[in-house]
């Protein structure tokens, strides 16, 4: 395992080394894309976190019986 790990680590710093500036244009549709997947990304993790947290106030009795039996049916 001991040698394994060496050799990455030799690989990976002869990667870091070798490496050459990489002349790349970024047009403005690059930002406007990055900006889209980051805020993708916050808004997928609010409403993971939103999921859970409604699970762990029905696990902790916090929610109203009426607004959890139409949680689950999918009524409002």
């Amino acid at each position: 395992m001991v040698k394994a790990t060496h050799y990455f680590a030799l690989v990976a710093a002869m990667t870091i080394a070798m490496t050459a500036p990489g002349y790349a244009y970024l047009d403005p549709g690059t930002g406007s894309i990055l900006l889209q997947a980051i805020i993708g990304g916050v808004a997928a993790t609010l409403f993971v976190v939103r999921g859970y947290l409604y699970r762990l106030r029905g696990w902790f009795g916090l929610v109203p019986k009426a607004a959890d039996e139409n949680r689950r049916t999918g009524k409002e």
